[in-house]
Formats: structure tokens, C-alpha cells, sequence
């Protein structure tokens, strides 16, 4: 292995999750493929995820469009979720867009195009959608009407209550299409399936099911070996100051390549078995841990994430989401890639 650390990207599993959760779903699936596809590789991804019978696929930005339309059939559908006043006339020339309206404003922007449009309505999230009050004002019987779940893998009385909100709008504006499930919803509650599916982190490894493959794999190069006694201090700010002997490696990996530094003096249990704890605060390029049941050499490897408990594990004690970790990870990783 090159460089000194390494990230290894499975598609094939990502496709191969992306059947799964089809065949758990009641209605079509689409491909949430956002932010570079969560840091995988949109531009690799999506051919396969066509062959796999993919036909819709979102995106967050305009910006993102072009990386999916270019690889995709002119039968499918690629739904802009944010930024309606960003759309060029190119862009709404294609049959395949689907821009999202989230409120009157952009519903105003986009009275003139001729093609379809979906309409996101807001049912807990406070963030984009229309409000309920503003329900009457979208047409009845438009391509697509969807809302988006705040805790379908937390809490059900929140989940179900957005159902029946859904629901009633549905009964209210009889739209052609309906899309409310994620992964979350996919999994655990069956009747938010409707027409369309938009399994996003599930496509990514980053939650647990029936099922699920690994799609993401991190390992650092152990650069430098050290053996701490009682007083020696680590890092920056001194932040780890060791109470006994205690070996502590230095690995090649740091925050710029979407390594949390939030992981500073963290302790972190890896699927392997191995008690990793970040020494000290996670430095720009490389990292300090100590495994606690297990002696290391110099230039060996050691896994950081190899399972997709690990990913979220990892994320959690870092005190952030395996969403945040898999896209800072893909996004800004600078050593060894494969897929």
C-alpha cells in the first residue's frame, strides 16, 4: 500500500444495497446521490446504479445536476431538491429535470416551465417545504408531492405523525406521484413506502440492516511509534498527558482528509476487537492513539473503519452523524483511493 493512509470505496456493495432496499419497498426506489453520492463518486456510481434499474435520482443543488444527466438515460428523472432560482434554461429545457418548489416563492419562479414539478411540503422538519398553511396554494394533481422524515430511525410518534400528515395532503392535493420514505423509512415503517422510495445513507453503508454490505473502508499507516512514561504530554495544547507507560502510535491521517477532530482524546471500540483512543487533540495531517489490547510495529496498518457499525460508531463518538463522516471523508480524503 502507497501514502500513508487509505480509503478504499466499494460501488459494487453500494449497488448492491441499492437492491435491497428496492426489494423492501413497495412502490420504485430512487438514488439519493447528493453531495458527490455522500463522497463516493457520483460520476462512477450512477451507471451502475442505472443498470441496477435505477430511473430516479436526487440531487441537492443545480450545480450536481450535470454529474447525473450525463450518465443517465432520457427516461429518467433527476429531482433538484434545493436552489429553483439556480436553474438555467438549459437545465429546465431537459425532460429529465424535476425541479422542487419548497414554497410559494419558488413555486412563482417556476410558473412558466412547461415540465414536471414536484412540490416538498413541510410536515415536521421547519426547514424546506411548504408550510401547512400554504397547502391550498399548490396545484391539484402535480407530478410529485413529497415531505421528509426529521426521525424515522428515533422516534415513531414523531414518524407516524408525519404519515398522517402526508396522508392528508395527499387526500388534499392528489398528486401523481408521492415520495416520503428514507432509508430509515424503508426499513421500519412500511406505510410511507407510497410510489417512490429515497434511500440515501442505507445506499451508503452508514445504518445497519438486514442486508446491508460494507461499503467503506479506512486505514492509516502507523508513521512513528513512541513510549510514553508518566508526565509525557501529547499534541497540541497538551491536551493528553499520560498517568502510566504506555505506547503511542502515529498514524497518517488528520482532519484535512475528513478525519474528525472532534475524535481528540475519544476512546473508540472497533469491530476488529481493537481499543483505539485518540491521544491528544487530531492534528491537520496525522493523528496519536494508543490501542489498548494490542502491540503494533512501525509501517504496520491498522483499520479505523471496516464495518458499517464502525462508520457509525466512529461518527458517534466524534459526537456527529455517519452522514457527516462518510461525505467529509469522501470529499476531502488526500491519501490512497480505491474503489
Amino acid at each position: 500500500m502507497n501514502g500513508h493512509a487509505s480509503l478504499s470505496i466499494n460501488r459494487r456493495h453500494i449497488v448492491d444495497n441499492y437492491i435491497t432496499l428496492k426489494n423492501l419497498t413497495l412502490g420504485s426506489t430512487a438514488a439519493v446521490v447528493k453531495a458527490n453520492a455522500y463522497g463516493t463518486g457520483a460520476e462512477l456510481l450512477i451507471p451502475e446504479l442505472v443498470e441496477a434499474g435505477a430511473e430516479d435520482f436526487f440531487v441537492a443543488q443545480p450545480s450536481e445536476y450535470a454529474h447525473v444527466a450525463r450518465h443517465v438515460p432520457q427516461h429518467a428523472r433527476i429531482y433538484v431538491l434545493n436552489g429553483a432560482s439556480l436553474l438555467d434554461q438549459d437545465m429546465l429545457r431537459d425532460r429529465r429535470l424535476v425541479p422542487v418548489a419548497n414554497n410559494k416563492q419558488e413555486q412563482h419562479l417556476l410558473r412558466s416551465h412547461t415540465g414536471p414539478v414536484a412540490f416538498h411540503i413541510d410536515t415536521a422538519m421547519k426547514r424546506l417545504g411548504f408550510l401547512h398553511d400554504d397547502w391550498a396554494d399548490i396545484p391539484t394533481s402535480p407530478y410529485l408531492l413529497m415531505s421528509h422524515f426529521s426521525c424515522a430511525d428515533e422516534d415513531d410518534d414523531i414518524t407516524n405523525n408525519q404519515i398522517n400528515q402526508f396522508q392528508t395532503a395527499l387526500d388534499l392535493i392528489r398528486p401523481e406521484r408521492a415520495s416520503l420514505a428514507n432509508s430509515a423509512g424503508i426499513i421500519h415503517h412500511p406505510a410511507s413506502h407510497h410510489d417512490l422510495t429515497r434511500p440515501g445513507i442505507g445506499l451508503y453503508g452508514g445504518m445497519a440492516f438486514d442486508g446491508v454490505k460494507n461499503v467503506l473502508k479506512l486505514s492509516a499507516k502507523i508513521l512513528q511509534a513512541n513510549r510514553l512514561m508518566p508526565g509525557d504530554q501529547v499534541g497540541y495544547g497538551a491536551t493528553f498527558v499520560a498517568d502510566m507507560p504506555i505506547t503511542a502510535y502515529t498514524l497518517g491521517i488528520g482532519y484535512a482528509d475528513g478525519l474528525p477532530r472532534h475524535l481528540s482524546n475519544k476512546a473508540y471500540q472497533a469491530s476488529s476487537g481493537l481499543s483505539i483512543m485518540f491521544l491528544g487533540r487530531v492534528s491537520m495531517d496525522s493523528c496519536v492513539i494508543a490501542i489498548q489490547n494490542g502491540a503494533f510495529d512501525e509501517g504496520q496498518w491498522v483499520d479505523l473503519i471496516n464495518t458499517p457499525d464502525d462508520l457509525v460508531s466512529l461518527a458517534e463518538k466524534a459526537g456527529t452523524i455517519s452522514y457527516e463522516l462518510l461525505t467529509g471523508l469522501g470529499n476531502q480524503f488526500r491519501g490512497q483511493r480505491s474503489t
